[in-house]
């Protein structure tokens, strides 16, 4: 079979000739079989196998004959095989000679591609405050922080549940990292104290180990945007990201000016993510909290969409179609804002 497909490969048959060989072989296999059970070849000519005489059978001789014809063209095929598989080695040796010489020059355009490929995972800024209560402002900086970088040009963004399932997991910098398949991470950790705030971020090259930068900003909370702006700004600078002539909207403008309801905000997203039934709910809670003080804080009518779509799911004792009647109108809120 495979000498025949090598064959018909080599001459360019069309599909339907092993389809008829293959048909053949299956029809004429078991004809074959009867046949050569049923008769038998002599030197007087093809006799039924019971008119044979046993002493006169040449059936030993025959077998003999064919088990070093079998030999000859097994060992003619190993031959072929094991030819082909050098002739394949060699052909293809020069090719990843050549790779690897291209590899190894300065200034090749695949060297030119992995540079251009920049990457970063982005971690929930860890809470340093004395009580332990804002981990939901650390997690919000975070992310506001990804979303404003996903939307540079030639920078790949580690996904926000990716990148915030492993802190739990107490991994070092460059098994996050590895198993995210970043080459930067950014950190960093937030203490607040009545209205003043104080964010430290660092940007972390992995394969180098080394920081790229690291600061503080203090400020209140009034000026969270301005400091979320400003790490952007830091790490746009510290990686060299090809903008494209595309300017970031500061997270002022896409979010809202009022800091109290941005806080609210990132407290319900805290508590949408735990994911019960009484964190939904506060969740709801939250953002319904948010938006009275801003009524055009769309984020916080999308992410109240959300809530409400997902509660019926965890808490079965609720109207489901009103549930989701809910989400629907909070949604229709944030797409016409």
């Amino acid at each position: 079979m495979q000498i025949v497909d090598l064959v018909l490969e080599n001459i360019n048959s069309p599909d339907w000739v092993m389809q008829v060989f293959m048909l053949a072989l299956a029809v004429g296999f078991p004809i074959a079989i009867i046949i050569a059970w049923a008769f038998e070849v002599t030197p007087d000519g093809i006799k039924l196998e019971k008119h044979v005489d046993r002493d006169t059978s040449v059936t030993s001789e025959t077998g003999k004959q064919l088990n070093r014809g079998i030999i000859v063209i097994l060992l003619v095929l190993v031959v072929f095989l094991l030819t082909d598989r050098f002739r394949e080695t060699d052909n293809t040796t020069p090719a990843k000679n050549a790779a690897h010489s291209e590899d190894t020059q300065p200034g090749t355009q695949q060297t030119d591609a992995a540079e251009a490929t920049k990457s970063i995972a982005v971690l929930p800024f860890r809470d340093m405050s004395a009580a332990q209560d804002q981990a939901y402002f650390g997690e919000g900086i975070a992310e506001e922080l990804l979303n404003a970088l996903v939307k540079l040009d030639g920078l790949k963004v580690a996904s926000r549940t990716s990148a915030f399932s492993l802190i739990d997991e107490d991994l070092d910098i460059p098994a996050i990292a590895a198993r995210l398949g970043v080459t930067t991470v950014l950190e960093g950790s937030i203490r607040t104290s009545g209205q003043k705030v104080r964010v430290t971020a660092q940007l972390i090259d992995v394969k180098a180990d080394v920081h790229l930068w690291s600061e503080t900003y203090n400020g209140s909370l009034d000026d969270i945007f301005k400091i979320q702006d400003e790490i952007t700004a830091k790490i746009i600078d510290a990686m060299k990201v090809q903008l494209g002539g595309e300017v970031i909207a500061s997270a002022s403008v896409e979010l809202t000016n009022n800091a109290e309801a941005y806080q609210l905000y990132l407290q319900g997203r805290h508590f949408w993510r735990l994911r019960s039934i009484e964190s939904l709910h506060e969740s709801v809670r939250l953002f319904k909290k948010a938006l009275e003080l801003d009524p055009l804080f769309h984020r916080a009518w999308s992410n109240l969409a959300i809530a409400y779509a997902n509660i019926p799911a965890y808490d079965t004792e609720v109207d489901e179609g009103a549930y989701y009647d809910l989400a629907q109108n909070a949604a229709n809120q944030a797409l016409k804002i």
